[in-house]
């Protein structure tokens, strides 16, 4: 595979369009979908903790498996239009943030079906509980190191 050389026009040129990609990214109503999956996963987590706890009914666990289905429908809903807004290539940034979250999802999607799997056992729910509030923390924090923003760090340790 052969590099083609660029100018040096052609280099500021490209250099310019990566940097104004990124304040895109990074403008006011972009971080939106993990504001979405924030909100969603401290509610349903303290709604089932509460609901668990008033009841004395492991079964209230339930009601994660709802938390994909509303969480992908609202953040599809808008992702779809910050992508219409802003029809560019990800960044580095917003792809490594994305996988680090499609980590996550996928480890608290594969807990969910050993939860399925273990029918008739409703203590074995309290596990998801604690992956509802650890795993939403340390993708923050991996988000907020990413974007060198403390105050995400903060927030994801907290």
């Amino acid at each position: 595979m052969e590099e083609k050389k660029l100018t040096e026009k052609e280099s500021l040129e490209l250099i310019t369009r990566m940097i104004n990609q990124t304040k895109k990214e990074s403008a006011i109503g972009s971080g939106n979908v993990f504001l979405v999956w924030g909100y969603l996963c401290a509610f349903m987590s303290l709604s089932v903790v509460a609901m668990t706890f008033i009841t004395r009914n492991g079964g209230w666990g339930w009601l994660y498996l709802v938390l994909p289905l509303l969480g992908f429908t609202v953040a599809g809903i808008v992702s779809g239009r910050m992508n219409r807004k802003y029809k560019a290539p990800g960044t580095y940034q917003s792809k490594s943030i994305s996988a680090v979250w499609g980590c996550l999802s996928g480890i608290f999607a594969s807990y969910a079906v050993f939860c399925l799997l273990s029918w008739g056992q409703p203590h074995v729910w309290t596990g998801m509980f604690l992956l509802g509030l650890l795993l939403p923390g340390i993708g923050t924090y991996c988000s907020g190191t990413i974007l060198k923003e403390w105050s995400l760090q903060l927030c994801g340790l907290i």
